[in-house]
């Protein structure tokens, strides 16, 4: 019976029939109920590591000089943080030891207006507040750090 002229051997679902086109149904309709799949996303392509400052940084220099001094003379701690800035794009930084400081406290100084955003982007890698300019520095390093308290 299934084989007969009367009836197909195989029949589909009666809604699959509808999407197929047919005579009465020109081929465009059908690409019109078709969803065009929507483009890919760009945002993950325009997001930038962590461990680069990012657009909203401003003008963050990763280039910078910095010059970390250990106040405390704790062994190894400049050494350490130098390590941290580098984990953080920091690539530039030299340790040294220091018996003197200008605060009494961890702080950052920076020679002009224009390493602020990154002396500011230290601060926040390191977790110190103490940030302020100092134009009248003999030091040759745009960003110098001061470890007085560990």
């Amino acid at each position: 019976m299934w084989g007969s002229k009367d009836k197909p051997a195989v029949s589909a679902p009666q809604s699959q029939q509808s999407a197929a086109p047919t005579p009465s149904q020109p081929e465009q309709q059908q690409s019109s109920t078709t969803p065009v799949p929507d483009p890919l996303p760009t945002e993950p392509e325009q997001q930038t590591s962590p461990e680069q400052p990012t657009p909203s940084d401003g003008d963050v220099n990763p280039a910078a000089t910095i010059e970390v001094l250990n106040v405390a003379g704790v062994d190894g701690w400049a050494g350490q943080v130098v390590s941290q800035l580098a984990e953080n794009g920091f690539n530039q930084s030299t340790a040294g030891n220091l018996d003197w400081s200008p605060t009494e406290g961890n702080s950052i100084r920076y020679q002009s207006a224009e390493d602020e955003p990154t002396a500011k982007k230290i601060g926040e890698i390191l977790g110190i507040s103490d940030i302020a300019l100092d134009p009248e520095s003999s030091n040759t390093h745009a960003v110098t750090v001061f470890l007085v308290v560990p």
